[in-house]
């Protein structure tokens, strides 16, 4: 049967090649054949050809041709109509080629007269999500209770108190003013062919950079709102030259009988867009831009508002702050020249240099900033404060007796036995609480120079680690590397660490060290207790995750059952003149693990921030 019909399709295919020369070929497409068309699956009964050698002397199967052609004695012919369609074919992608760019055109030409406006509708349409509306409501509860706090003042007969909050209505106001100007340059800037870049939307969580500065001025020291707002009104998106301009207009604005204009306060918009142009340098791209924004504005407030008058642990950290940043602007070519050079003994050179001039540089310029004040160098002081008193000699032992024996314990635990990141991560937090909360009460002023001591050694160790600095860089870098996450592999610098340390202080440095004003301890209860419950808890059992988030519902549960227990240590261990009540702690805890969950900026950083500025507004309805 096989050899019949073999017989019987090649009787047929010999009969259409008999026609390829009729007039009535003509007629074929009318019946439904293709000459081109023609493959091995037009005839399934019919086998393969062997493989035959090619022009270039490559074996080709014809029937692994997508368009295989039978191999008769009219392939030239076969191939020639081959040919002509592979000619249509170009022409048609070039023919769907011209049309894309026509469409593409007409897109531009629609982005083109589309109104500035529009346009980023369309994109907050886009971009916004429900973590996003939520954050908005956070914030306006805030601002609601602040206003309500200043309405009582104003009531029981404070007449600046509505002023304040008329500053703070009016530099949001400004703020949104320069985020519009800016959108609309990127905007006409893109339309008129001058950049190719299509333009965004600034980054959402800028706005913290601004509310916070303002509202906890507003809390804790109103009558400097306007040296703040000037600050907080240097929009990063802008020029340098044009938002130092802003600034003073700002400045002017409310120079309220003249008093203002003092040669401190005119240093203050250049101060501010200094700072943070010199992390802008030394961080780059490592950083977002709200986070940097807001270390400046820090940078600016240590440097302005705190005085002598201030706490000495302030005063001291200040000046420190100040001596050891110009070390590092005056040494960092040096770092750059040292990153550059190839020859061995050249760089051996190079970083002796660059170790002896930068500790030189700072303590001499440390002790002549401090001298007035200490009488004395600044490290003799801090052996006498240290041996003032028994119980301050006791604790400080205690804290070098234990970090001797838990820091180098916990690494090498952790190197030998496997745990989960965040069992190593964590860890930390609590070591902290547990090494600060009894002390706290007991010696504020020895925690505060502790916290600082540790911030400045843990940002000298990124400093070896990033660069690599012989002698302990890489060691460092080695040791790390296992405690880091998504976050910390996203860039060359890791700041979680010392974020962590800074966090906890900043609640207590922003009371002045005063331990009986139960918001210094946010920092020790969010963080400490709080954020390592979260994670903890969220990592292991968590299953249902906030919206477009991968925060889960169960971690921020964890964290506030982690605040609840911090408040009961500190009634425990400090015992605060004035404590919150337990409803509006609830509340505290509730706010803070919301912020937790559904906020995308650091924690270790603003975490604090928000849980002091809740604690301080509820102060005022306890």
């Amino acid at each position: 049967m096989r050899n019949g019909e073999e017989k019987s399709t090649c009787l047929k295919l010999e009969a259409e090649t008999d026609y390829l020369d009729s007039p009535l070929l003509g007629l074929f497409p009318k019946i439904g054949w293709n000459i081109s068309t023609l493959s091995l699956s037009t005839f399934p009964s019919i086998e393969p050809m062997p493989p035959r050698k090619a022009n270039k002397g490559t074996v080709t199967h014809r029937a692994a041709k997508k368009e295989a052609v039978l191999d008769y004695d009219i392939d030239k012919e076969y191939q020639g109509v081959t040919e002509v369609d592979k000619q249509k074919g170009i022409n048609q992608n070039t023919s769907l080629e011209q049309e894309n760019e026509k469409l593409k055109g007409l897109e531009q030409e629609a982005e083109a007269k589309t109104t500035v406006v529009g346009y980023y509708f369309n994109q907050i349409d886009e971009v916004i999500n429900t973590r996003h509306v939520f954050q908005i409501f956070m914030l306006v509860f805030l601002m609601n209770l602040t206003y309500l706090a200043f309405k009582d003042k104003e009531l029981a007969g404070d007449e600046n108190a509505m002023t304040t909050m008329i500053t703070c209505g009016c530099v949001l106001l400004a703020c949104g003013l320069e985020c519009f100007a800016v959108l609309n340059s990127k905007f006409k800037n893109f339309n008129e062919g001058k950049s190719i870049t299509k333009p965004e939307l600034l980054d959402f969580d800028y706005i913290y950079s601004v509310f916070f500065p303002l509202i906890v001025c507003t809390l804790k020291s109103p009558e400097n709102i306007a040296l703040v707002a000037c600050c907080v009104a240097q929009l990063n998106y802008m020029n340098v030259f044009v938002k130092i301009m802003v600034s003073y207009v700002v400045l002017f604005q409310f120079n309220i009988e003249g008093t203002i204009w003092t040669t401190q306060t005119l240093t203050l918009p250049l101060t501010n867009a200094f700072f943070y142009e010199c992390i802008n340098r030394f961080i780059a791209n490592e950083l977002p831009i709200y986070e940097k924004t807001f270390l400046g504005l820090l940078y600016t407030s240590l440097t302005f508002f705190i005085t002598k008058d201030s706490n000495i642990t302030l005063y001291i950290m200040k000046n420190l702050v100040l001596s050891f940043t110009i070390a590092l602007i005056f040494t960092s070519p040096l770092l750059d020249l040292y990153r550059k050079t190839q020859e061995r003994s050249m760089k051996v050179s190079l970083l002796v240099v660059l170790y002896l001039l930068f500790l030189s540089l700072g303590l001499i310029i440390s002790d002549k900033l401090l001298l007035s004040k200490l009488g004395k160098f600044p490290f003799n002081w801090l052996v006498e404060f240290i041996n003032e008193n028994e119980a301050r000699r006791e604790m400080f032992q205690k804290w070098s007796i234990s970090s001797a024996l838990l820091v180098p314990s916990v690494f090498l635990f952790f190197s030998k036995f496997h745990a989960s990141l965040s069992i190593k991560r964590k860890v930390w937090h609590f070591i902290i609480f547990m090494m600060i909360i009894p002390a706290i009460s007991r010696e504020p002023e020895l925690v505060s120079i502790a916290l600082f001591g540790m911030t400045g050694v843990l940002i000298f160790v990124e400093t070896l680690r990033c660069n690599e600095l012989p002698p302990f860089g890489k060691l460092i870098k080695h040791l790390f590397e296992k405690y880091e996450d998504s976050k910390d592999n996203s860039g060359k610098i890791i700041t979680s660490y010392t974020y962590l340390i800074a966090g906890v202080a900043l609640p207590f440095w922003l009371n002045n060290c005063d331990a009986t004003r139960e918001s210094s301890y946010m920092g020790l209860v969010v963080l400490g207790l709080g954020d390592a419950f979260a994670s903890l808890v969220g990592g292991f059992c968590g299953s249902y995750t906030w919206p477009q988030s991968k925060k889960t519902i169960e971690g921020s549960l964890a964290m506030f059952v982690g605040i609840v227990g911090g408040f009961l240590c500190v009634d425990y261990f400090a015992g605060t003149a004035s404590p919150l009540n337990w409803t509006n702690r609830v509340l505290c805890g509730i706010l803070c693990a919301l912020f937790e969950g559904i906020v995308d900026v650091n924690d270790n950083l603003f975490l604090p921030v928000f849980a002091y500025t809740v604690a301080e507004l509820l102060i005022l309805f306890n």
